[in-house]
């Protein structure tokens, strides 16, 4: 297999991926809406250190892990929710592993 046909299997991969799942930005919409009352404090305390990441860091770290955890949550969520497209109907897998599905006929 040569490299261009390699090339164009992950990118044809990669589309197929994304034609299933919701806009990317919905990642931000997974998020609570009161984290932003965590992030707005921590950047201001950035600021205030002068951008000196390691006390910034010690002083910080279970905020910012916290943040990492809404974030990566709200990443596998949006991984885990996708939908198919048939002749008759739209089926949406949501929930971990797309466990919960719902099929939707465009007859209805």
């Amino acid at each position: 297999m040569s490299r261009r046909e390699t090339i164009k299997e992950k990118s044809s991969w990669l589309k197929n991926f994304f034609a299933h799942r919701q806009h990317p930005i919905m990642i931000l919409s997974y998020t609570t809406k009161y984290m932003w009352l965590l992030a707005i404090p921590l950047a201001k305390y950035l600021i205030a250190a002068k951008f000196n990441f390691q006390s910034w860091f010690q002083a910080h770290w279970v905020d910012i892990l916290t943040i990492t955890f809404i974030f990566g949550y709200a990443f596998l969520r949006w991984i885990f929710v996708y939908y198919e497209l048939e002749e008759d109907c739209i089926i949406a897998h949501t929930g971990y592993f797309g466990i919960t599905r719902t099929k939707v006929y465009f007859a209805r």
